[in-house]
């Protein structure tokens, strides 16, 4: 069997691989690889399945696997910042997400012995095309938010021309910016309304969680330029987001130096409007399909509602309250049941030494570093597991690729944390809280809470601080 599919063509009788018509060395196990990804490219699968089917009877570590998928990453031309082949899902596994085209080789010979009896000797013949999917149109899995103004129709009554004009432009201005801030790509623009894809050009592991955030931030704006609106109302002037996830086919227009998706086949689109059209105005509601992807990382509401859709299908909707403020590791939190954890030795060895020298007064650091998907968060859940038999005190922070732009983010939602922990347990308004929590360190509290105090957008009472307690 001979697989097409970007720039690679596959040979599976003749192990061979070639990329841009050149024949490209690969040891056998990267071939074996590859070629269990193309039977299989319609699904995810496991690192432990990789393990099971390419390493019979081999014992082999995880870091042998990432090893041999970074050089199958670079053998088929996968590049950072480029088209992604090869995807990796975050604790489910990888995934083949090329358009791939299968040619019998008995199939291919036989076209070219008919060419050749029905060719004449004098005239030159052209060799045929190259079997290989349409230029820039791949597979992929997409998450479309639809959002638009409600009430359009009354609107159109209420203002004029110029009025609704400059509404209209705000509109798509707050739009424009809580998608770009998410990586999402506007697709359509109406009058009204606006069309999003995220996961095209640029996929993302989270793309499900960046359009909602995106909605959520868009409804937010929104409600805050109803605020200051001399119009209309706050009820008025307001906006549905409705947001679905599901599988198409993008079709781009290859002559353009930077190619862009003209068209979507599939019914994903056509879903997310019809979400869209049953949300209540701010409100953002999602798919089973979306909230399935995100779920532990927002609280949702069962609308018990349904949206008809193609062929007669039914679609449960939910409506996002809002992100947890903490759910820990929620892509762990979210499992209903971890499978024991196995291996590792060696790892968990060096962190369980690090940690009693830490124990023992001896501050240490320790980095953990790894491809995605090989299990650094379940390395350190497990850590922290086994380290509650010692008292301590866990101070956790986390990145975030949704406020990279925000200086020290991880220490900001730490200390917000600990001052919601703080006010809960002695009913402090948030400066009295802060400057609780400062005391309990001997710290410097007068010259502290002013500058904490504005990190985190806390307002001081007139006349300074609060006094101690």
């Amino acid at each position: 069997m001979i697989y097409h599919f970007g720039a690679c063509t596959y040979d599976s009788d003749h192990h061979e691989l070639r990329r841009d018509r050149q024949k490209i060395t690969v040891e056998r196990q990267v071939r074996e690889v590859l070629l269990y990804f193309l039977q299989h490219r319609h699904r995810v699968l496991s690192r432990d399945e990789l393990l099971e089917s390419c390493w019979r009877e081999t014992y082999v570590s995880d870091a042998a696997l990432s090893s041999c998928l970074s050089r199958l990453r670079q053998a088929i031309g996968q590049r950072r910042g480029g088209p992604v082949l090869i995807q990796t899902v975050h604790g489910a596994g990888y995934r083949f997400v090329a358009e791939v085209v299968e040619v019998a080789e008995d199939a291919l010979n036989a076209s070219a012995a008919v060419e050749e009896v029905e060719a004449s000797p004098h005239v030159p013949q052209t060799p045929p095309p190259a079997v290989s999917p349409m230029p820039g149109t791949e597979r992929r899995q997409l998450t479309i938010l639809s959002c638009a103004l409600s009430h359009v129709d009354a609107l159109m009554e209420q203002l004029d021309e110029e009025t609704l004009h400059e509404l209209l432009q705000q509109f798509r201005t707050l739009a424009r910016a809580s998608i770009a801030r998410f990586d999402g790509y506007v697709a359509q623009y109406g009058t009204a309304s606006v069309l999003v894809y995220f996961g095209y050009p640029q996929a993302h592991e989270d793309d499900a969680q960046r359009a909602i955030r995106s909605g959520l931030a868009l409804v937010e704006q929104m409600g805050e330029l109803a605020a200051v609106s001399d119009a209309l109302s706050a009820a008025a002037l307001s906006v549905q987001v409705g947001i679905h996830t599901g599988g198409v086919i993008v079709e781009s227009l290859p002559s353009t130096p930077n190619p862009m998706p003209v068209m979507v086949v599939g019914s994903t689109p056509s879903v997310a409007v019809r979400v869209q059209e049953v949300a209540r105005p701010q409100t953002v509601v999602i798919s089973a399909a979306t909230a399935h992807l995100v779920q532990g990382y927002f609280a949702c509401k069962d609308l018990a509602d349904e949206v008809t859709v193609e062929g007669g299908a039914a679609l449960g909707l939910y409506e996002v309250e809002g992100i947890q403020s903490y759910e820990g590791d929620v892509r762990l939190a979210s499992v209903p049941r971890l499978t024991p954890f196995v291996g590792r030795e060696a790892e968990m060895a060096l962190l369980l030494e690090r940690w009693h020298q830490a124990c023992e007064g001896e501050g240490q650091v320790v980095l953990v570093r790894g491809e995605a998907g090989m299990g650094k968060s379940r390395l350190v859940q497990e850590l922290k597991v086994r380290a509650l038999s010692t008292p301590h005190l866990r101070v956790e922070c986390r990145s975030s690729p949704y406020h990279q732009n925000t200086a020290f983010y991880p220490l900001m939602e730490a200390l917000r944390r600990a001052l919601q922990w703080e006010a809960e347990s002695d009913g402090a308004e948030p400066v009295s809280a802060l400057e609780g929590l400062l005391g309990r360190f001997r710290s410097l509290v007068g010259e502290l809470v002013p500058l904490l105090a504005e990190l985190l957008g806390l307002d001081l009472p007139p006349g300074g601080m609060c006094p101690c307690r």
